[in-house]
């Protein structure tokens, strides 16, 4: 019996573990996007991944799985990101800009633009 409950709590401690390590901290992540639009030195992506040299990188597609407790830990005065469902994530009608590490109104994407529309879900930040 006690090798069960033993067993039980390593279990638990390794779910509770392995969800903070696939969690990425909002502060860490602004922090690595400020680092990125820091210098005069453009920042280049290839998929999901933006790096300005081979010390600096951030994978954009962690911004999906930004954790937090409450608005605070979303840094809401620097990133305009809110706590919705234990996730940072920018309010409706809002993009996150990889260059500015904020959310931002976004507007509908026509076809007969001018210029292409880089959108995702038919939005593209102003």
């Amino acid at each position: 019996m006690k090798n069960l409950l033993l067993f039980l709590l390593i279990g638990c401690f390794h779910a509770v573990h392995s969800y903070f390590d696939t969690a990425t901290r909002a502060g860490d992540f602004l922090s690595t996007c400020s680092e990125l639009n820091s210098s005069d030195t453009q920042f280049t992506c290839s998929g999901t991944i933006c790096s300005k040299d081979i010390s600096l990188k951030l994978d954009v597609s962690s911004l999906q799985e930004l954790s937090c407790e409450n608005i605070e830990d979303c840094y809401p005065s620097n990133s305009n990101m809110i706590c919705h469902r234990d996730r940072c994530t920018c309010p409706p009608f809002t993009a996150f800009n990889i260059s500015t590490c904020r959310c931002e109104i976004t507007e509908l994407c026509v076809g007969n633009d001018d210029f292409p529309c880089h959108s995702h879900n038919l939005r593209q930040s102003l």
